[in-house]
């Protein structure tokens, strides 16, 4: 890890030439606090409009990564965490942290000396903590980053939650160059401390329904490098779920879609759900879906993954089976059965078409290729 410097001390910019290694070693893989959502070294923003749960997510993600556990059917490194409070005061954080620990499942309560000495608060509510501000036509660090990266590395922290990102700036929020510059600044902090870096953003009420958008520049979400967003399921949409107590969630506004809406270090991750409880907790849920909106998200899963993993090139269906994990991660509620259905309802209505086989295809002599359209492509 390179040392600290301070603005002042930081050297002209420079380069080095390769190590000859790079060309022949495979690169380290890598590493996530929480695989693939949140990359290490790199920024996070978790973006979602206001009463869907952002915060308590965040903590309850903070837990998760302190104990090593699964959440939202994603693997997480087992790292210290800290939780920089500068929205809501201790009292409401340490109310959230017990129902959150509240509602885990009992093996979790003989590790909770383990979570005490693993999970960090930081509470800067209501103590100024700029990042950055704007002086004489130009975006200027504070010296809060540092102090900050100098605390991190100390306690080496592998995963720093800000809650929110608003109150870290004095900055323009609409104004793209700013809040470019910002993001490079928290991008700094992620390198120089070695942890990723998650910032909860809101997203205004005139984007329902662009998953992607944040309030503010774009800026924001095009420089993070992953973006989770939440937003609540509309009751539009409870026909595409089959239990009861899942589509009373819905009809109450209590059911939450997490959705993976960017990623540039990791294939996309599967939308997950959870649902609120009456008393805020959010709790994961694996929701069975009507059969046609299965089908439906399992091809357009094998497409996605078709594009990006197989740059292309058509798929047989006997393969499915070679490639099932590289298309769902350990501990998905649906089998690749399901997929090879789905590529067969595609074939039979057309999207996916028969091709000839590539060059370096199946030597078996009764493989079948096809190529892939989306559902907006044909």
């Amino acid at each position: 890890m390179p040392n600290l410097q301070t603005p002042e001390e930081q050297p002209a910019i420079s380069g080095a030439y390769i190590p000859a290694d790079w060309l022949t070693n495979e690169p380290p893989a890598l590493e996530f606090c929480v695989a693939p959502l949140v990359p290490i070294g790199a920024v996070t923003i978790i973006n979602a409009h206001g009463g869907t749960g952002k915060s308590l997510l965040a903590l309850k993600m903070a837990v998760h990564v302190a104990l090593g556990l699964d959440i939202l059917d994603a693997t997480t490194c087992g790292g210290k965490v800290a939780y920089m409070s500068l929205e809501d005061p201790e009292p409401v954080f340490r109310e959230r942290l017990y129902k959150i620990v509240k509602n885990m499942p009992e093996e979790v309560w003989p590790r909770l000396e383990e979570l005490s000495q693993k999970l960090m608060f930081i509470d800067r509510y209501g103590k100024p903590t700029l990042m950055a501000g704007f002086d004489s036509g130009k975006v200027v660090e504070t010296n809060n980053p540092w102090a900050l990266v100098a605390h991190l590395r100390a306690e080496d922290i592998k995963c720093l939650i800000v809650d929110t990102f608003v109150r870290t700036h004095s900055l323009n929020e609409n104004d793209n160059a700013q809040m470019g510059a910002l993001l490079v600044l928290f991008e700094k902090v992620a390198k120089e401390a070695g942890c990723g870096v998650i910032l909860i953003h809101h997203q205004p009420k005139a984007y329902l329904g662009k998953e992607y958008a944040a309030r503010g520049a774009s800026a924001i979400t095009d420089n993070a490098r992953s973006v989770i967003h939440l937003e609540k399921v509309d009751p539009k949409e409870v026909d595409k779920f089959g239990e009861e107590d899942i589509r009373i969630a819905v009809m109450e506004g209590r059911l939450v879609r997490v959705s993976h809406t960017k990623h540039n270090y990791s294939a996309e991750h599967p939308d997950q759900y959870l649902e609120i409880t009456h008393d805020g907790v959010p709790i994961e849920k694996f929701p069975l879906l009507s059969e046609s909106n299965i089908m439906e998200r399992r091809y357009s899963e094998i497409v996605e993954w078709c594009k990006n993993q197989w740059k292309g090139k058509p798929i047989t269906k006997t393969n499915i089976d070679d490639h099932y994990k590289e298309i769902r991660p350990k501990g998905t509620n649906y089998g690749k059965e399901m997929y090879k259905r789905a590529l067969k309802l595609a074939i039979e209505d057309e999207y996916a078409v028969k091709t000839a086989p590539p060059e370096d295809g199946s030597k078996n002599p009764k493989a079948e290729y096809y190529d892939l359209f989306g559902f907006d492509e044909k």
